[in-house]
């Protein structure tokens, strides 16, 4: 082809014929102009695609990690739920009123739902609910991709600008609300720490007069214990239970990015 218009362009030199060659030189400039404008439209639709199958892989991917999420919310508020179960009972025999779940029925339906043991939780001996604080679960958030995005500046992958800012508030306020269990975490070790300060292992057997005997001031361990089941209380319904809970955020995120993929 480059041959051909070659010929063309030598012989109207040859034959003198200025102004045909002049109409040919500004034809074939526009054909390598309309040639590079195709070539980059290509060029951008083929980016276009590539960039439209990196933001499908990356929302899948968002959505893996918010299932994630909702798994480890259940893990965590279930096996807490025991421990505060098995703390207000500690409190009930130290003939701490200052707690009342055992009487709130929203507290024995989260025992149905949860499945939960309570009879065995009540022939445990004294000493192990003293203990109980001594685990907490902490929620491990999925974040991974969400990082991901905002390392390598791909956040402008998520082309509807709503869904992106949904994206950015559910993990910012994500941080904002698990400041709760991370404070109840400090106040754990504080506890544990109090306990050995008494003499008192983290796994032990005692009794109620057993324990009277060995501490002089036990308001301070029923403090900490009622401070330590309160802020769990709390923590789960920021997990679970609230209006604006953590899983009600996640739910509405996953079924915005599921109807942006359909």
């Amino acid at each position: 082809m480059i041959k051909f218009f070659r010929k063309i362009r030598q012989r109207l030199l040859t034959e003198n014929e200025f102004s045909k060659y002049l109409l040919y030189a500004v034809g074939e400039i526009v054909l390598v102009v309309i040639g590079i404008l195709i070539a980059l439209q290509i060029n951008t639709w083929k980016i276009e695609q590539f960039e439209k199958k990196e933001e499908i892989n990356y929302l899948n991917r968002l959505l893996q990690d918010l299932k994630n999420n909702l798994i480890e919310i259940d893990r965590v508020v279930s096996s807490d739920h025991r421990r505060l179960y098995q703390s207000s009972v500690t409190l009930n025999d130290m003939r701490s009123n200052n707690i009342s779940f055992n009487r709130n029925n929203q507290w024995q339906l989260r025992n149905e739902v949860f499945n939960l043991d309570t009879l065995s939780i009540l022939n445990q001996s004294f000493g192990f609910g003293l203990t109980a604080l001594r685990y907490y679960n902490k929620f491990n958030n999925s974040e991974a991709t969400y990082l991901e995005l905002i390392a390598n500046g791909k956040l402008d992958l998520i082309r509807d600008e709503q869904l992106k800012i949904s994206v950015i508030t559910y993990y910012s306020t994500l941080e904002n609300k698990l400041q709760l269990p991370n404070m109840i975490e400090m106040r754990r070790h504080k506890y544990v720490d109090m306990l050995e300060d008494y003499g008192i292992s983290t796994n032990n057997n005692m009794s109620l007069d057993e324990f009277e005997n060995k501490v002089d001031n036990k308001d301070k361990i029923i403090a900490a214990i009622e401070n330590f089941v309160r802020e769990t209380y709390q923590s789960q319904g920021n997990l679970k239970y609230n209006d604006q809970s953590i899983e009600t955020d996640t739910d509405e995120l996953i079924t915005k990015i599921e109807n942006y993929l359909d």
